[in-house]
């Protein structure tokens, strides 16, 4: 779909997953299929850009975009979607999605534009945005992507 590549997983059935400034490419092992964004398919990839990826320990593949987190739904061959809403608190903190990561306890974590996300198991999040008055706990910087080795975010 396009010559930038900016995330690769390789998924639990060998498949390899490639997301792109314009899509998520999946390659076989012989053939790419590609995933974009149609505006007329509202199962259709979120957005153009597929900045991020992760296969959970459930073999959920995550993808992380310009509007929002997606996770494909393998059998069906669509997107499930989860955007910010203003008018939520227990959204996300932006579409903006920079990274995902899941940590020993099973749980994502996911960094956008205004703060760090952690997705509860129903499907909410809670935030932990920026605070310029520099409180403890609270995130350094407009956006978060930090984990050890150990699997602590």
């Amino acid at each position: 779909s396009h010559s930038a590549v900016y995330t690769i997983v390789q998924d639990r059935h060998g498949f390899l997953w490639l997301g792109t400034r314009n899509g998520l490419n999946r390659y076989d092992g012989y053939r790419f299929r590609v995933f974009q964004h149609d505006p007329e398919d509202p199962d259709s990839l979120s957005g153009g850009s597929a900045s991020a990826l992760l296969e959970d320990r459930r073999g959920d593949l995550w993808i992380g975009t310009q509007s929002g987190l997606d996770r494909f739904h393998r059998t069906e061959e669509r997107f499930l979607h989860q955007r910010h809403d203003p008018e939520d608190p227990r959204s996300l903190s932006s579409d903006l999605v920079y990274a995902i990561f899941e940590d020993r306890a099973g749980t994502l974590w996911v960094a956008t534009y205004e703060g760090l996300n952690r997705r509860a198991p129903d499907g909410t999040f809670v935030r932990y945005l920026h605070d310029p008055s520099g409180q403890r706990g609270a995130v350094s910087g407009r956006s978060a992507d930090a984990a050890d080795r150990g699997g602590r975010a």
